[in-house]
């Protein structure tokens, strides 16, 4: 199966062990659900949204265990994927936003009313493991908490990520986007900013929760304040027209993918 995922708190490591004790038992029942809809040795391709970062590392042995299938994982910000499924790229499961798998089918890449919602992701603000938590309360507080930052990370909107994206429209909307410029580093293509605060590239990470809990040696300051803040909706459809692996009905793909979805958005963390 062919799957495209986008680029989906460590207060306390107890805290954290907690979470990934409960991410890793929802990923074992997303994964049973979606076992449903097999064909036993074959390859199944997913293309996923980088934001949904959260489960890729325990997906791919789950699944292969209990189907026996090889799982094809693609990551990539989902203007990416949307732009290679909108080539004619196979896949047989995408996870994407909302905004993306609207223009799929307007493109007529994907059958009418056969998305189903999984997860929803807010943008956040990373910090160094046990650093001092900066004021990110109100739009203000953010402002001068970036000022004051002696350097900061984000995805290069270029790339069409949606943090990266949104972050700089918020950046002019402040009014401080040329001061930014020279304290800005943005990571390598299909890259977490989050991991430049955790080498010690950069003091403040803004990126999707579920990419950045996925970086160890870092810690959620928090999400945008409640005024600027974007909720980024992950989507998956339950049947797109170009697929590698015709085997699995669409009725029975979308039952499975209905069943994982709430288990997905407990894997995306709370």
């Amino acid at each position: 199966m062919y799957v495209m995922c986008t680029s989906l708190k460590m207060e306390e490591r107890r805290d954290r062990d907690h979470r990934a004790r409960r991410r890793h038992s929802s990923i074992g029942r997303c994964t049973s659900r979606l076992r449903k809809c097999r064909q036993p040795q074959c390859v199944q391709h997913h293309r996923h949204a980088r934001g949904t970062g959260g489960t890729r590392s325990s997906i791919p042995p789950v699944f292969q265990k209990e189907t026996g299938n090889t799982l094809a994982l693609t990551w990539g910000t989902a203007a990416t994927l949307t732009q290679r499924i909108e080539a004619g790229e196979p896949a047989d499961v995408a996870i994407l936003t909302r905004a993306n798998i609207d223009a799929l089918h307007k493109d007529g890449k994907i059958a009418p009313g056969s998305d189903i919602t999984l997860a929803q992701s807010t943008i956040s603000v990373a910090i160094k493991s046990g650093a001092h938590k900066p004021d990110i309360s109100t739009p203000e507080a953010l402002k001068e908490t970036l000022l004051k930052a002696k350097s900061i990370a984000y995805s290069n909107p270029a790339s069409g990520g949606a943090s990266g994206v949104h972050f700089a429209k918020l950046l002019e909307g402040m009014g401080i986007t040329e001061e930014m410029k020279g304290k800005t580093k943005y990571p390598p293509a299909g890259g977490n900013a989050a991991s430049l605060v955790a080498t010690g590239e950069a003091e403040l990470a803004i990126q999707q929760k579920p990419e950045i809990m996925n970086v160890a040696g870092v810690d959620v300051a928090g999400p945008l304040p409640r005024d600027v803040e974007k909720i980024s909706v992950f989507m998956a459809p339950g049947s797109i027209k170009i697929t590698s692996t015709p085997y699995c009905a669409n009725s029975k793909r979308m039952a499975s993918l209905r069943e994982a979805s709430a288990d997905f958005d407990a894997a995306m963390g709370p």
